[in-house]
């Protein structure tokens, strides 16, 4: 029923679902519905008999915001015996068998409060099949913000439609410069989200880049947070925090590595769709692209933090990382 809602409930202190609440909560003579937007349903056929409405293939793409704080407004005052809310809820329903039309009653009904692009493309049929393969291997794709995290699930096996494109972009295009530098460009114009979710890629490339992001992620916090490690790193290092800032570029490399191909295609990526990265590897890729990353912005006396964003930087990388691992 709710597949087709852009978003999860997004919590109490959220400002639109705090202005709801107020209002739940005033003695005003206003109508809840005069100021707010309710409900909105899509349906492939609606019959009216009396007062009942019977609808088919139902569909709630708007209004989840407004259901939940109701629910915990009503919740919160369960004991109250003087409860009496005889207030009304604005619902919209709309029958269409148009696919075209559905996607813009969705985009329309959801431009009300600030919707970042990733979430308008929640309900393309490649979201749908990438969360459901996730799922299937026990990681969750947040393709409705917020939805497994209010279902508790693990934090750090949740991937966001936004971070699963950076990874794509990095790892399968090689182009981290722009994964960490443009992240909600690649969403924005329709060519470049179809390069990214497309069906020329397989769901198992999916997860791969996700899980190796994430494992990449796990990896750097151990070492910058141990005492010791076999890595120098010198001040400049230090304070630009640069070793995270690498990592969609440390994520590239690793493919490089077990490829032994500069110039890898997208279709290379398969073949390695089901490896784990060892922690040697991750060490000593990290290692060299620390040293490269010196050679590159050192020279040309600019900020680490900027020089990693350049397109010059990974064409270096790319041309010098040595390809005979052990």
């Amino acid at each position: 029923m709710f597949a087709f809602n852009v978003r999860d409930y997004q919590g109490s202190n959220v400002e639109v679902n705090k202005d709801i609440k107020t209002t739940l909560e005033s003695n005003e003579k206003l109508d809840f519905w005069w100021l707010n937007n309710g409900i909105t349903i899509l349906s492939s056929r609606a019959s009216v008999a009396g007062k009942t409405i019977s609808l088919d293939d139902v569909q709630v793409v708007n209004g989840l915001q407004t259901t939940n704080t109701i629910y915990h407004y009503i919740k919160n005052r369960e004991a109250d015996n003087n409860l009496n809310e005889e207030r009304a809820v604005l619902i919209k329903i709309v029958v269409t068998n148009e696919p075209e039309t559905r996607d813009r009653v969705i985009k329309a009904t959801n431009f009300q409060t600030p919707i970042p692009p990733a979430s308008l493309k929640a309900t393309d049929p490649i979201q749908l099949d990438i969360e459901n393969f996730f799922l299937n291997h026990e990681w969750f794709y947040d393709r409705r913000k917020n939805y497994y995290k209010n279902t508790g699930k693990q934090l750090d096996r949740i991937i966001s439609i936004p971070y699963l494109a950076q990874s794509v972009i990095a790892i399968v295009f090689h182009e981290p410069d722009i994964a960490r530098s443009r992240p909600s460009s690649i969403l924005k114009k329709d060519n470049d989200y179809k390069r990214v979710f497309s069906q020329k890629i397989s769901l198992e490339v999916y997860l791969l880049c996700a899980r190796t992001m994430k494992n990449l992620e796990s990896s750097i916090r151990n070492f910058t947070s141990s005492k010791s490690n076999d890595l120098t790193i010198n001040e400049q290092w230090k304070h630009a925090s640069p070793i995270r800032i690498l990592m969609f570029h440390l994520g590239m490399l690793l493919v490089v590595k077990i490829l032994q191909k500069r110039d890898y295609k997208p279709k290379d990526v398969e073949s390695i769709k089901n490896i784990d990265f060892s922690n040697e590897l991750i060490m000593n890729t990290l290692a060299e692209l620390i040293q490269l990353t010196n050679n590159y912005v050192n020279p040309r006396e600019i900020p680490i933090n900027i020089g990693i964003k350049q397109k010059d930087f990974v064409t270096f990388i790319l041309e010098n990382v040595l390809l005979n691992h052990s």
